[in-house]
């Protein structure tokens, strides 16, 4: 694994597509249950996707390489919540029941809630990559999952 990895942080665009190919679903999944329309969520993956090629050379290992590709796609996540509180968010579609749940929660809920679900990672690691402060992580994971609990 760390030979595709150096050769991702080369330049090697092959080598970045099939580091890409084990991760997408997953990226994809919390940029679409976090987001209102699928549409934001294709572009905020396709971004994120962008950036971390960009910033593949400080990726020693697969674990590095998750947590840009993370780190890439929270950053594009929140200038959407940003977007949200300046206008009205269209949906493009009908929902189903989870996410229209999700929308429910505030922003911080919905990513530590979907960064603990999709990629198992504790308060402290999603603490690094929103930005958050650790705390406030616990509490809005805690929130989050309690509402969610209550409806599903």
């Amino acid at each position: 694994m760390s030979d595709i990895i150096a050769q991702a942080a080369s330049g090697d665009i092959t080598a970045f597509a099939a580091l890409y190919e084990k991760v997408y679903k997953k990226m994809y999944c919390a940029a679409y249950y976090t987001l209102v329309s699928e549409g934001e969520a294709i572009e905020a993956v396709k971004s994120a996707a962008n950036g971390t090629f960009s910033e593949m050379s400080s990726c020693k290992n697969q674990r590095d390489f998750e947590a840009l590709f993370l780190k890439k796609l929270s950053d594009r996540i929140i200038k959407y919540f940003r977007t949200y509180r300046n206008n009205s968010p269209v949906n493009e579609g009908k929902t189903n029941y989870i996410k229209a749940q999700m929308q429910r929660l505030t922003d911080a809920e919905k990513l530590a809630v979907t960064y603990s679900a999709l990629f198992n990672i504790d308060e402290g690691e999603i603490s690094e990559i929103t930005g958050l402060a650790e705390d406030v992580v616990k509490k809005k994971l805690e929130s989050g999952q309690k509402k969610l609990f209550a409806k599903l």
